[in-house]
């Protein structure tokens, strides 16, 4: 945990921020040491640091913002167990095991217990400690736990800490976006409230600053989320309900596509203690460290399946009448002038690579290709979900390598057949890309592309990006909403 411990020092005098921030901290810890045990001291610290931020850490480098689809070879290879040391102020050099993520958003939602160490020294022997826990740095995907010398005053000095860390890791997330009248089996919204089936919403621990469900009025202003959540009994199921200030228009919730067990054995070596000048002084760069090579790990990854509503609730999900997406006798043709389709130097490069993966897709994606959804996650992401015959298959083009066709678990999809090819063009995608840029105030390239069907048989595609704007097209292209950041 860098924030409370990365603050300046209240004896700097270049850094006025200090003189704030400091005196409140070490009278926390001096007084609440000597009357709580450590468990306890650790819970509140986390509460104060938290909700009462008042000192900003050092720079980190910039927090994912997209999910990946890793296999479990390849978050294996991502992760790092670090002996280090603390360059706070107070504290400084107390000694630390540290974990390292992969810098993608599914590390935000995973569950992992760092549990308590066996510390020994150099002969073999253990070593007495108190343990203190920091939090999980969302900006640097890092997750720590401390060891301090039994009287809570002075560095732990061991040679080497043994330990676990067990939970669970995404390995493939999704944002599914639901704009009403639309439904969705495991999902239910009535007026000012979202109810979804239990086990659908990632289970995250406390003081993580992560909002899995969110949602947005007509103009697509955020609404603020009641801090409490309640749950409910129905169909057999086990409902989260989620309450908003206002009338609700859309919802995104980022669920679990695909789990795994995570189970890490590691024994590192003490880091060696710092120079004093580096007191109170944070690296550029957290994560610019590598392991210890007499670090000794052992990873184990079981993937699971995705979590899943039951089928009673899947099929029989009672919705009011005015919730019930409406289903047209026939599909009317959206109205107005598609994005057109410039030559293919004139986009960008992000939609030059986007248009090679729709193209390398479509080559490997047997004919007729009867599109279902498709999914941009970025301009080397791209996932097309096909009619095959009774079922739904998925193939991905990820860096320019194709992968499929898996099946998909057509309980979410309120469309299950493809549209007409004529329902749009795929070459307008990439041109869509660069046009919804133009439409919303943001530096940044989109976060992602939902090309949808609304109604059955008439695309969608709906355009978010960082910084909470988003643009909806109607048809083959057709411009019908934007919304700027709030």
């Amino acid at each position: 945990m860098k924030r409370p411990d990365s603050v300046p020092s209240f004896l700097s005098l270049s850094d006025a921020q200090g003189i704030l921030c400091m005196p409140w901290r070490v009278l926390f810890l001096k007084a609440f040491r000597k009357i709580l045990k450590p468990p306890l001291i650790a819970s509140i610290s986390l509460v104060v640091f938290s909700g009462f931020s008042l000192c900003q850490p050092n720079p980190a480098p910039t927090a994912p913002k997209v999910f990946a689809k890793l296999s479990p070879q390849e978050l294996k290879a991502s992760l790092k167990v670090i002996g280090s040391r603390t360059y706070a102020y107070f504290g400084f050099n107390n000694p630390e095991i540290q974990l390292h993520l992969p810098m993608v958003l599914n590390s935000s939602y995973v569950n992992l217990t760092m549990k308590p160490p066996q510390l020994l020294d150099s002969g073999g022997v253990d070593v007495p400690y108190e343990l203190e826990r920091g939090l999980h740095e969302l900006d640097t995907q890092i997750m720590e736990i401390r060891f301090l010398a039994p009287d809570g005053n002075s560095p732990a000095e061991f040679a080497r800490a043994l330990g676990e860390i067990t939970g669970s890791f995404p390995l493939e997330m999704e944002t599914r976006t639901l704009i009403l009248p639309n439904t969705d089996s495991g999902i239910r919204i009535k007026g000012k409230t979202v109810e979804i089936v239990s086990s659908l919403v990632p289970k995250l621990p406390d003081f993580i600053e992560v909002a899995p469900v969110r949602a947005y009025d007509k103009a697509g202003n955020p609404l603020k989320k009641n801090y409490m959540t309640n749950t409910l009994e129905d169909d057999n199921e086990t409902w989260e309900v989620f309450e908003f200030e206002g009338s609700i228009s859309r919802v995104e919730i980022d669920t679990v596509v695909k789990m795994a067990d995570l189970f890490i054995r590691y024994d590192v070596p003490i880091a060696p203690k710092l120079p004093a000048q580096r007191q109170a002084q944070a690296p550029e760069d957290e994560r610019a460290v590598t392991m210890n090579p007499n670090t000794k790990l052992e990873i184990t990854i079981r993937e699971l399946d995705a979590p899943k509503a039951k089928a009673k609730a899947a099929t029989e999900t009672k919705i009011r009448e005015t919730d019930k997406p409406e289903t047209p006798t026939s599909v009317a043709k959206p109205k107005g002038k598609p994005v057109p389709i410039p030559a293919n130097e004139s986009l960008s490069s992000e939609a030059q690579s986007i248009g090679k993966a729709i193209e390398a897709l479509r080559a490997a994606i047997p004919p007729p290709l009867k599109l279902v959804q498709a999914m941009v996650l970025g301009p080397n992401s791209v996932s097309m979900s096909v009619e095959s015959g009774s079922t739904v298959l998925e193939w991905s083009c990820s860096n320019g390598t194709i992968s499929g066709p898996v099946t998909v678990d057509t309980q979410w999809l309120q469309c299950k057949k493809g549209m007409p090819e004529s329902a749009l063009n795929l070459k307008r995608i990439p041109a869509l890309f660069d046009h919804a840029m133009t439409q919303v105030n943001s530096r940044e390239p989109p976060l992602q592309m939902v090309v949808g069907q609304g109604p059955c048989g008439t695309a969608s595609v709906y355009i978010s990006f960082p910084n909470k704007a988003w643009v909806y097209y109607e048809g083959d292209g057709i411009l019908a909403k934007t919304s700027e950041a709030p």
